[in-house]
């Protein structure tokens, strides 16, 4: 120490009431001497006994009335749960229906299912269907004997011009079909995410309930303090808050499946084939190609792309009514013939570059699956370790409360993981020009996949 050191005023007053409240304390000795019982301040007392004095704050707010422990009990509990949010949490039971009282009734629906209503209630296929028709009652006119002495140029080019435009109708036809396929396949896939997250969420909440209920034992029994109990509550809250979010996302993704499948909005729609196990929530992964698909053979199927087809059978219709037609019907068809040329190349560069791109988001689903597998099983295995080092009192509240957060975002990446797997398979079947109304019940993609090879080749 630094002699002729100044010290604040306050510092000195302070040291001295503290040496006379010891002086005062001090009592003698049988020897004589004067011996300082041991004394502590309140702040010091709640230092180190901080559960203890926060639950006999609580235990004496009962206006001198001597309380039993269970009453004792009965009272912190009471106190601990009187905010609304919390008592509405700790009665919230799993429902499958949404939360705002609009829908009566749930429908469960699987993949397969999904893909035969779309078709049955899709409006660009009936759309389609009736261009089919128009162009087949062309067909049929050009091959009644009274069209041929009308045309006398080339009766022969325009009635396989009007077969080619069948063709292209038909070809459209099925373009439509792995357009709303994929969209309905891409819906499904959200709404089962939706669902797996409102799941998630709900099981986060009963976890949360079990750790709040644990928490107030300790307190009461002066193992913990206050500060852990309203940590665990806010935790909840925040849990709930996040369950709220996800059903209100699960019942938008039911509004939009809905819809294109024509199903009521006072239904909401359940995915089927899921696990729900407490560990291991899971969707049914779908193996819809063969096992070893390099980029060479996706790119040979484009030929047998739909639209490729569809493409392809106007052009060679518009040939054939350039060679039938002459002056300016002629000049016309040629016109819209270098049209459909610069589409075709068009739409040669962008399927390339689509099915390549899906073919490499399907190496990528593949693996990102695998990881997401193994850190789910890594994360089990964590959150078991921390359960019993927090048992243990080796780990708090907040440790435990972490690794929850931290679990919660494994499993989701692992539900999203999964989806992805899904949906990368159904993108790369439509790139392929191989997405069917069956292809989920009779998957067969070597079969599939070799009739493409053999008819572009």
């Amino acid at each position: 120490m630094r002699y002729g050191a100044h010290y604040p005023l306050s510092l000195i007053l302070t040291f001295s009431l503290s040496v006379l409240t010891t002086t005062a304390q001090a009592k003698p000795a049988p020897n004589g001497s004067t011996s300082v019982a041991p004394t502590i301040s309140p702040a010091a007392a709640d230092m180190v006994e901080p559960a203890r004095t926060d639950a006999q704050a609580l235990l004496q707010a009962s206006n001198g009335k001597k309380l039993s422990r269970k009453e004792q009990k009965q009272q912190l509990k009471a106190d601990m749960n009187t905010a609304p949010i919390l008592a509405e949490i700790l009665r919230l039971k799993w429902e499958i229906m949404p939360s705002n009282g609009t829908v009566d009734d749930t429908k469960k629906m699987d993949l397969d299912q999904v893909f035969h209503e779309t078709l049955a209630h899709s409006i660009p296929v009936r759309q389609a269907e009736v261009q089919i028709r128009d162009a087949q009652a062309v067909a049929k006119e050009t091959r009644d004997p009274i069209f041929n002495p009308l045309n006398p140029f080339d009766p022969g080019s325009f009635k396989q011009a009007a077969e080619g435009n069948v063709k292209a109708a038909q070809a459209h036809l099925e373009t439509v079909h792995q357009q709303e396929l994929l969209q309905s396949a891409k819906l499904y896939g959200g709404l089962t995410q939706a669902f797996l997250s409102k799941y998630l969420a709900f099981q986060a909440i009963e976890q949360g309930r079990s750790q709040l209920k644990e928490e107030q034992s300790k307190f009461i029994a002066g193992e913990t303090n206050r500060f852990d109990v309203t940590q665990t509550q806010m935790a909840l809250i925040d849990r709930y808050s996040k369950y709220m979010e996800a059903d209100n996302a699960y019942h938008a993704a039911s509004m939009l499946l809905g819809r294109q499948i024509n199903v009521p909005l006072d239904k909401v729609l359940v995915p089927e084939h899921l696990a729900l196990q407490e560990q291991n929530q899971s969707i049914t992964l779908l193996k819809l190609l063969p096992e070893r698909l390099d980029l060479e053979q996706v790119l040979k199927s484009l030929k047998n792309r739909p639209d490729v087809i569809e493409l392809q059978s106007r052009k060679d219709a518009l040939q054939k009514l350039v060679k039938a037609s002459s002056g300016v019907d002629k000049q016309k068809h040629k016109a819209e013939l270098h049209q459909l040329e610069l589409e075709g190349q068009k739409l040669s560069d962008i399927t390339r570059v689509t099915a390549e791109k899906a073919f490499l988001d399907y190496q990528l689903a593949v693996k990102s699956l695998d990881i997401a597998q193994q850190r789910n099983e890594m994360a089990n295995h964590y959150i078991y370790q921390l359960q019993l080092s927090h048992t243990s009192g080796f780990s708090s509240a907040k440790d435990l409360l972490d690794g929850q957060i931290e679990m919660a975002k494994v499993k989701t990446a692992l539900v999203g993981a999964q989806v992805a797997y899904n949906l990368s398979q159904i993108q790369l079947l439509f790139e392929m020009g191989q997405l069917k109304e069956d292809v989920i019940s009779h998957p067969q993609p070597s079969l599939v996949l070799n009739a493409a090879f053999q008819r572009g080749s």
